[in-house]
């Protein structure tokens, strides 16, 4: 992947898309955006009334044109990209014009992450035996291991070379431990006090408790199992005696 899409797809996966935000969270998120956008362009400060109308407006906008994006891709889009006249106002033709190269860049990132999807499964067909086991060594030979370091395949090489074999009920226990570990990496990040973590947090939270997730964050969580599944793996080999 390019570098200059690295922070597009951090934005990209940091937030929560505005059509899966309530109708309060997403007013929240529009007057966060309006007084961030103000400080970002010199945008004259709105007083209450006109803020209200705005941020009615720009919830709107949001909802009907770009629900896919979340408050952080907005955010980055007005910090990196201008436009000639920004005006003296906050103006949803500002908006509009912003997002412009943005999805752009955003449109070439999703076609290099259809490209790997496309391209990865094939790769773990095709790749030998030699190499699968090359390729779990030496992760198994780093001195530390990251879970969020730890790429799916490797889970996968590792099942399939029959190094990992787990139960029904240890993948359960697994996966219990990666709502939980998620939860905790939530939390962490509702400490920022940004309205879009703090949201994240309580979302999941809820998903959890109403025991509701979403398909998108059961394959979250189906990958993050897979992390924590190799992570133990891996502890075990180091905690084995020689």
């Amino acid at each position: 992947m390019p570098s200059y899409m690295v922070p597009i797809m951090k934005a990209k996966e940091s937030g929560i898309p505005f059509q899966k935000m309530t109708p309060e969270e997403l007013k929240l998120s529009a007057y966060s955006l309006i007084i961030k956008m103000n400080v970002i362009t010199g945008w004259n400060i709105l007083d209450k009334n006109l803020l209200d109308i705005f941020a009615e407006q720009l919830s709107l906008k949001l909802q009907e044109s770009y629900s896919f994006l979340n408050q952080n891709e907005i955010e980055y889009a007005f910090r990196n990209f201008t436009i000639n006249d920004w005006g003296k106002n906050f103006n949803l033709t500002a908006l509009d014009d912003v997002l412009k190269p943005y999805l752009t860049l955003r449109r070439e990132l999703h076609t290099n992450e259809i490209k790997s999807e496309i391209s990865l499964p094939m790769a773990s067909n095709e790749i030998s035996q030699k190499e699968m086991i090359q390729d779990v060594q030496d992760y198994l030979a780093k001195v530390t291991l990251e879970i969020n370091l730890i790429p799916i395949f490797i889970y996968e090489y590792a099942e399939k070379l029959g190094y990992i074999n787990l139960t029904k009920e240890e993948k359960l226990k697994i996966y219990d431990e990666a709502k939980s570990y998620r939860q905790r990496e939530l939390s962490s990040n509702a400490k920022s006090n940004r309205i879009d973590d703090i949201m994240a947090n309580n979302m999941f939270f809820e998903m959890v408790k109403k025991n509701e997730i979403t398909d998108e964050e059961k394959f979250r969580l189906q990958n993050l199992s897979k992390k924590i599944a190799f992570k133990k793996f891996y502890e075990s080999k180091k905690n084995r005696p020689a």
